[in-house]
């Protein structure tokens, strides 16, 4: 944490805000302004899901996907191109299933935000106060740091095809589509492809950015909860070695946050799930066609395409085993009171909220735990399957 309170010697990381509740709310700002380009400004209060804002992620969906499928046709002959086509159908269908998710569940995305940044202003306090302004200004840098780095990637992937085929006069695009009755192999028809995939770029790297950084911003915030709750414990455990007379109150508080931050678990994970199972179940797919291409076909541009899959299926699961090690954490904070100074009354309270704690709420990609186990099962699989295409393409 020293190292990140560094950082704001730099003009880039400093700000001007002194209550955290205000800063948490200013993060989504940069964001909701990406996420506007395809719609899913979710959290801005004026937001609309159906409007004739909708009609243009409506259309470039519909031609992102007709696009594609006519190209897999027409290239079907070439396993190159049919694979880097595949690749590009894959990474639309996990991109509409995040597009499904942030539009029906809206509503429950803004009291995500405003629970929590409610909960950044009851929480303000003497005590508190510096530790919260260090949790939010711990994820502002991480937000910036993620979208100087989406922009870096979303620059490079449009702009590296683009010298590639200046200096080797080999026309390669961006992504593996193309539009139909157009001659691509000639420069017109080449530049008239190019500018519908710098679209399609914008397009992809703003739903990626917006809805990324919500993710992050909403994992983040229950682990400040986490810790708010553990400060809390170690209040509560003075409180009982002082035999303090407010003890009571301040007991029933805190197991209503604790309650709270658990509808705010099950909340996160009715919103996310199904769109971690498309995530995994389409990035899987395309992850395997890319390593095929890569190894047998020497597809320099799978490498990036290889990079790209393999944050998505990481950053879930990464957040997803931080929220694990804080639950034990907080555990381990519940473990560590005096239940034997408690009365009865008290000790059954304590033990309620300690077999919450041992049974928390798990996010999942449906049909498994969203947490590095699931990431290195999931790799495991893909390791096999791609193995079993090569044996098989060998035999042949």
């Amino acid at each position: 944490m020293e190292f990140i309170k560094r950082l704001r010697r730099y003009r880039f990381f400093q700000h001007s805000f002194t209550d955290p509740s205000e800063f948490f709310d200013s993060l989504i700002v940069v964001p909701s302004m990406v996420a506007k380009l395809t719609n899913l400004n979710v959290l801005n209060k004026d937001h609309q899901v159906f409007t004739w804002n909708l009609a243009p992620v409506v259309t470039g969906m519909l031609t992102y996907f007709y696009t594609s499928f006519d190209t897999a046709y027409a290239v079907r002959e070439s396993t190159e191109e049919l694979i880097f086509c595949l690749v590009t159908i894959g990474i639309g269908i996990q991109g509409a299933g995040r597009i499904f998710t942030f539009l029906i569940f809206r509503e429950k995305l803004v009291w995500i935000h405003q629970y929590t940044k409610e909960l950044y202003r009851e929480e303000c306090n003497p005590r508190t106060k510096s530790f919260l302004m260090d949790s939010v200004f711990l994820l502002s840098v991480i937000l910036k740091v993620m979208l100087t780095c989406y922009a870096f990637t979303s620059i490079s992937l449009v702009v590296a095809p683009l010298l590639f085929t200046i200096a080797s006069g080999e026309k390669i695009l961006p992504f593996g589509f193309y539009l139909p009755y157009w001659d691509r192999f000639t420069w017109f028809g080449y530049f008239s492809n190019y500018v519908l995939h710098i679209f399609m770029t914008v397009y992809v790297s703003s739903m990626d950015m917006g809805t990324d950084s919500i993710y992050m911003m909403t994992l983040m915030s229950a682990f400040t909860q986490i810790d708010l709750l553990k400060m809390s414990l170690e209040e509560m455990s003075e409180m009982v070695d002082q035999k303090h007379e407010d003890l009571e109150n301040f007991f029933k508080k805190l197991i209503n946050r604790h309650q709270e931050h658990l509808h705010y678990l099950r909340t996160v994970e009715i919103v996310y799930c199904f769109n971690f199972f498309i995530t995994f179940l389409c990035l899987a797919s395309v992850l395997i066609m890319s390593l095929f291409a890569v190894v047998k076909l020497s597809w320099y541009q799978g490498y990036v395409f290889i990079a790209f899959i393999s944050y998505q299926l990481f950053f879930g699961c990464f957040l997803g085993t931080l929220l694990a090690m804080k639950n034990e954490q907080l555990q381990h904070e519940i473990y560590k009171i005096s239940w034997y100074k408690l009365s009865i009354p008290h000790q059954k309270l304590l033990q309620f909220m300690l077999k919450s704690a041992q049974e928390p709420v798990c996010l999942t990609v449906i049909f498994a735990p969203l947490d590095m186990g699931t990431f290195l099962q999931v790799y495991k699989s893909i390791y096999s399957m791609f193995t079993m295409l090569l044996t098989v393409q060998e035999e042949e």
